[in-house]
């Protein structure tokens, strides 16, 4: 029996499509892997509490700069050698279905309070790392993580069929036929303004990361440098743009 399915084969198991297996490896209901055979940089928790309020920020561990053998100001990081699959753990959401992947670690729920490594990826060819495209087409499920999903679905089973989960999975069943009421339900108001703002500032977004941006992964952040030439670009103003950013990192990010 394999150890993993790639992303086509799951697909063929659930039946449902690449839209709904990206917004579960997106919202984190699956941990997608990746194999590896590269140098990484090893990572280390920081707390940044009197300046963000206690918030846990993942950084790249540096060689100190008494273990140069230059003068560089800017210490480069420490790299180890992976080899094999590893769990694309802390996906960046950068929309519905489009997302970056950096960090790595061979334990699927890693934490740091309970030991283990985690890694981040980030080659100068790829400063953000793997894109969930990357990942749909190169990456894989392990068994056991495809295995772990079903038996939620189904109740927590000790077993569970493809059939039996699809018919319980919303995400990737397929649709089911529809009772029509004898009489049509009042239609709630729909608030066009906020969807529509909503909308824009996500495209707003992914405008600026097809401009090669390097956006923020939180809400405290500055915005990166060249926002004012893709506000130029869109003939809007910097204001305009740095609001609609600012709102829509708040949805991603925000807690």
């Amino acid at each position: 029996m394999p150890e993993y399915l790639t992303f086509s084969e799951v697909r063929e198991r659930w039946n449902c499509g690449e839209v709904e297996l990206k917004k579960l490896v997106l919202g984190r209901q699956l941990v997608a892997s990746y194999f590896f055979s590269s140098e990484v940089a090893k990572v280390v928790k920081r707390f940044r509490s009197e300046e963000h309020g206690g918030t846990t920020i993942w950084i790249p561990e540096l060689v100190q700069r008494e273990e140069l053998k230059d003068n560089s100001d800017l210490p480069p990081h420490k790299l180890v050698w992976v080899n094999g699959f590893q769990y694309l753990v802390y996906p960046w959401k950068t929309g519905p279905i489009t997302g970056w992947f950096s960090f790595l670690s061979p334990l699927r729920d890693f934490r740091e309070d309970v030991g283990g490594e985690c890694y981040w990826y980030s080659p100068k060819s790829k400063p953000s790392g793997l894109s969930m495209e990357e990942v749909i087409s190169g990456g894989a499920l392990m068994l056991s993580e495809v295995e772990r999903y079903e038996r939620l679905q189904d109740g927590g089973g000790s077993s569970a069929t493809p059939s039996a989960h699809m018919a319980k999975n919303s995400a990737c069943e397929a649709p089911a036929a529809v009772p029509v009421p004898s009489a049509p339900a009042p239609a709630k108001p729909v608030p066009v303004v906020s969807k529509s703002a909503a909308q824009r500032q996500e495209e707003r977004w992914q405008a600026c990361i097809d401009a090669g941006l390097t956006m923020p992964i939180d809400t405290y952040t500055h915005l990166p440098r060249g926002v004012g030439r893709v506000a130029k670009a869109l003939k809007i103003t910097r204001q305009a743009l740095g609001q609609d950013l600012n709102a829509h990192r708040e949805r991603l990010f925000g807690k």
